[in-house]
């Protein structure tokens, strides 16, 4: 065969044997109270044993129409989500990772109920406090040569594809406004294992970060599954805001969690589940060309 034909029958033959397979999703979720919102989801379920060492994880299996996902809860924080996805990406073959779970906003129209689909994500603990006190995000240093990684960013064709069907997705109101319809943001997201209270360091992160939630998992998730070249993604509802005036709606009062907030615990979760749902009917065997967009960005 001269070159081109050779070449293009490659092509097709990578793309039929894509329709083929079936695809694997992990989901990634920090506490029980998340990851039930995808778990009651799911259809075909069942309770997959998983554990490294002394440690046993929660993993529940299920199908959402062809695509094959498995829930994990991997606990609170960037220690343990990282121990979690590193053992669980080497123990088996996925297609995809989704960080799934709630958030703190950071701007005032990032309100609770709202999604937040990540465009990338930040790891905003990593600063250099000066001599005069004041302070400076650098990012994560990797070695001493190379310039500090200041953000994480989701692939284009992948963002693209989650932003769009997530666009369509009708979310159901917060309680306490049951008049306001959330709405789906796609931004920054800051990941540290730094829960913020403080406004003005809340809106100092914003302004200097871009950032339009906080939470504690999505970065070490994204490191690594960059490691292992796995594509990513993240999708945090938020459940507070504290810039918000204590007398709005965001801040009535719940049961106090242990965890420093009060928060709506049946509610963690709720919305980013339903948006990550919708995201992979859109990876379905049936919609190859969103699942190849989704999965094969680059080819």
């Amino acid at each position: 065969f001269a070159s081109g034909t050779a070449v293009g029958l490659y092509a097709l033959w990578r793309r039929r044997r894509r329709r083929r397979l079936r695809v694997k999703v992990a989901v990634l979720c920090a506490v029980r109270e998340e990851a039930r919102h995808i778990e009651e989801r799911l259809e075909r379920v069942q309770t997959m044993p998983f554990s490294v060492g002394t440690r046993r994880y929660r993993r529940v299996r299920g199908v959402v129409g062809r695509v094959v996902v498995d829930v994990v809860t991997c606990g609170i924080g960037s220690v343990d989500a990282t121990a979690t996805a590193t053992a669980l990406l080497s123990a088996a073959s996925f297609s995809l990772v989704v960080n799934c779970g709630c958030s703190g906003g950071h701007r005032e129209e990032v309100r609770a109920g709202d999604c937040v689909v990540g465009a990338s994500v930040v790891p905003s603990a990593y600063k250099m406090v000066r001599a005069d006190g004041s302070s400076e995000h650098v990012g994560l240093r990797l070695d001493t040569s190379s310039d500090p990684l200041r953000e994480l960013a989701v692939d284009a064709g992948l963002l693209r594809v989650a932003e769009a069907t997530a666009g369509d997705v009708d979310l159901p109101p917060w309680p306490t406004t049951p008049h306001r319809r959330p709405v789906v943001h796609t931004g920054k997201i800051a990941s540290s294992d730094i829960w913020t209270q403080h406004r003005d360091d809340i809106r100092r992160q914003s302004a200097t970060l871009g950032t339009l939630c906080e939470e504690m998992e999505s970065f070490a998730v994204a490191r690594v599954c960059d490691h292992f070249g796995l594509p990513w993604l993240t999708v945090k509802d938020v459940v507070n805001n504290e810039l918000l005036d204590d007398d709005d709606d965001d801040h009535s009062p719940t049961p106090e969690t242990g965890l420093g907030e009060s928060l709506v615990l049946d509610e963690l979760g709720r919305r980013a589940a339903i948006v990550v749902i919708a995201i992979l009917r859109a990876l379905d065997a049936n919609n190859v060309e969103a699942r190849d967009e989704l999965l094969y960005p680059n080819s």
